[in-house]
C-alpha cells in the first residue's frame, strides 16, 4: 500500500491491552493468549533479529493457544509478537515483547534479564522495546526497524492508487510507435569505400563482442519502443552462445527483464486484433528464441501452436543498405585484411587486426575497403 503510515500515539498499555492478553516465552514453546472479536483476518509473527521468525494464521477469534517453534529462538536476544487482523475493512495490530535469558550470560545478558524481569508484567520500559525493535544483535544497518509498528491502523478503503503507479493506455501506444533518431550513429556494410567528411569518425568492427557490445549500447540510448525491445532481445539470444559461463548467468536476468514488457504489450493487443496480427509474429518469434535460455510463461506454448508458420519473423538489425539478421554478417567479423586512408594526396594502409578500429575524420577523408568481403562499420 503505497500511502503514508498512519500509527496511533506510542502510549504505554499493560498485559491485558489490545490482542494479546497473555503471553508466555520459552525458547522453543509459546503460550498465547489473544482475542480479536468479529475479525475476518488474525495472524501471529514472531521477529527476532531484525528477521521474521515465524509466522502463522488463527482460524478461531480468540483463545488459548500453544505454539511449538520449529527453529527455536535466539537466546540473549528479544523477540517481538505481533497479532494483527482485519476488521470492518481495517487492519490493526498489537506487539509485546519478551527476552529469551541465556544460558550463562554475560554481564549485558544479566542487565537485559533484570530489565526484562522488572519490567515484564507492564510493558513500560522503554529500553527493552526499543532494543527489540530494532533488531538487537547483528542487525542489518540497511534495516529501517523504526517501521516496526506498535499499534498500526491502515483504512483499507481510504487507499487511492496513484497516479504514477498506473500503466496507462499510452504507455503501450507510444512502444507500439517508431521514433527514428536521426542523430544515432548508423551501421553499415562497405563494400568499396565510404567517404568520411560529414562524420566525426569511424569504427571498423572485427569481433562479435565488440559489435554486440556497441550495438547495444546504442539501442540503450534511443527511446524505448517494441523495435527496441525486440531487437536488443535477438541480440542478447545471439551474443549469448559467445559468452563464458560467468558472463551468460549475468545475462539471464537481463533477458528476463526484457520478457516482462514484451509480455505485457503482448497481452495488451489481445485487445486489439488488427495490431495484433501485425505485431505478433516478430513477438512470439523472440519469446520462442528466449524459452531455449529463460523460463517462459506456459500461456505462451499454445500461441506458439497457433503462430507456428510465423515463428521465424524475427527482427532484423539496422545495418544499412538494409537490415539483416547476425547470422548474415558474422562471418564478416574476422580480424583480417586491410583498409587504405586517404587523405589529400597522403594514403595509409592499415592491418585489420584488432577486435575493433576507430578511425577520426580528421586524420582521413575517404576509406577504402581492399579485402575481398564487406567490413562492418560505424559511422557517427
Amino acid at each position: 500500500l503505497d500511502t503514508p503510515q498512519m500509527y496511533s500515539p506510542n502510549q504505554d498499555s499493560n498485559e491485558k491491552s489490545g490482542y494479546i492478553f497473555n503471553l508466555n516465552c520459552e525458547k522453543n514453546n509459546i503460550l498465547i493468549a489473544y482475542g480479536c472479536p468479529d475479525s475476518e483476518i488474525r495472524q501471529i509473527e514472531i521477529w527476532q533479529n531484525g528477521n521474521l521468525h515465524y509466522l502463522s494464521d488463527f482460524p478461531l477469534e480468540g483463545g488459548i493457544v500453544t505454539l511449538t517453534l520449529n527453529k527455536p529462538l535466539l537466546a540473549a536476544c528479544p523477540a517481538l509478537f505481533k497479532v494483527w487482523q482485519l476488521k470492518d475493512n481495517l487492519v490493526s495490530s498489537h506487539e509485546k515483547i519478551r527476552f529469551i535469558p541465556p544460558n550463562n550470560p554475560n554481564k549485558f545478558g544479566q542487565f537485559l534479564i533484570d530489565v526484562n524481569s522488572e519490567f515484564q508484567n507492564t510493558e513500560k520500559d522503554k529500553l527493552a522495546a526499543s532494543l527489540a525493535r530494532k533488531g538487537f544483535i547483528g542487525t542489518s544497518s540497511n534495516l529501517k526497524n523504526e517501521n516496526l509498528t506498535k499499534i498500526f491502523s491502515q483504512n483499507i478503503k481510504s487507499v487511492i492508487t496513484k497516479q504514477q503507479n498506473e500503466i496507462t493506455l499510452d504507455y503501450y501506444e507510444n512502444l507500439l510507435k517508431n521514433i527514428p533518431n536521426t542523430n544515432s550513429p548508423r551501421f553499415l556494410l562497405l563494400e568499396h569505400e565510404l567517404a568520411l567528411s560529414d562524420y566525426k569518425k569511424c569504427n571498423i568492427f572485427l569481433d562479435t563482442s565488440s559489435f554486440f557490445e556497441e550495438y547495444l549500447k546504442e539501442l540503450n540510448k534511443k527511446q524505448p519502443s517494441l523495435e527496441t525491445l525486440l531487437q536488443e532481445t535477438i541480440c542478447r539470444i545471439d551474443r549469448y552462445q559467445f559468452l563464458d559461463l560467468h558472463s551468460q548467468k549475468d545475462e539471464i536476468p537481463k533477458l528476463e527483464s526484457l520478457l516482462i514488457p514484451i509480455s505485457e504489450l503482448y497481452y495488451y493487443l489481445n485487445k486489439f486484433k488488427s495490431q495484433k496480427k501485425i505485431y505478433a509474429p516478430s513477438i512470439l518469434s523472440c519469446i520462442n528464441k528466449m524459452k531455449d535460455i529463460i523460463f517462459v510463461p506456459a500461456e505462451f506454448t499454445f500461441d506458439f501452436k497457433e503462430w507456428g508458420s510465423n515463428l521465424n519473423s524475427i527482427p532484423m538489425l539496422n545495418i544499412e543498405p538494409y537490415p539483416r539478421s547476425f547470422q548474415s554478417i558474422q562471418g564478416l567479423l574476422q580480424q583480417s585484411g586491410k583498409v587504405m586512408l586517404l587523405k589529400g594526396d597522403s594514403s595509409t594502409v592499415i592491418n585489420l587486426d584488432k577486435p575493433i578500429i576507430s578511425i577520426s575524420s580528421e586524420d582521413c577523408e575517404k576509406l577504402i575497403n581492399l579485402r575481398s568481403n564487406p567490413i562492418l562499420i560505424e559511422v557517427n
